[in-house]
């Protein structure tokens, strides 16, 4: 056997090897293809279509509001950019106010079951800040 023989079958087996890790097909395997059929391994490699790994599909994660729910039936305070307190009055009234312009998103609010007085859009949906009567 000739040393050329054995360094051709290594070179087409290395060069087959190389080709099918970057086309994501096994390339121990190959390098034996690669070996045993010479240049036509090598060409039936890159005829053939490459491997598409498929990444793992990320399921959208639900999203959950988690605006709290107002208490409607406490009464509601409202403080003024004066800092003067208006109320008592009903869940209703404070929107009604929203929606007139006299109550504002970072107008402060209080009710019986806050331990402190928190912005009014705290309290408020989505789709309370989009939507007016």
């Amino acid at each position: 056997m000739n040393i050329l023989t054995v360094a051709m079958w290594l070179l087409f087996g290395s060069l087959t090897a190389y080709l099918a890790q970057r086309r994501g097909k096994n390339p121990y395997l190959w390098f034996f293809i690669g070996m045993l059929l010479g240049i036509m391994g090598l060409l039936i490699l890159i005829f053939m279509p490459k491997l598409r790994l498929k990444k793992a599909q990320k399921d959208p994660i639900p999203t959950v509001d988690v605006t709290p729910e107002p208490p409607k039936e406490k009464l509601w305070y409202y403080l003024d950019s004066d800092n003067k307190q208006f109320g008592p009055m009903a869940f209703e009234e404070l929107m009604r106010a929203y929606h007139e312009a006299t109550v504002g998103t970072e107008t402060y609010v209080w009710n019986e079951d806050l331990e402190d007085w928190k912005h009014f859009k705290d309290f408020l949906g989505e789709e309370s800040l989009t939507k007016k009567p």
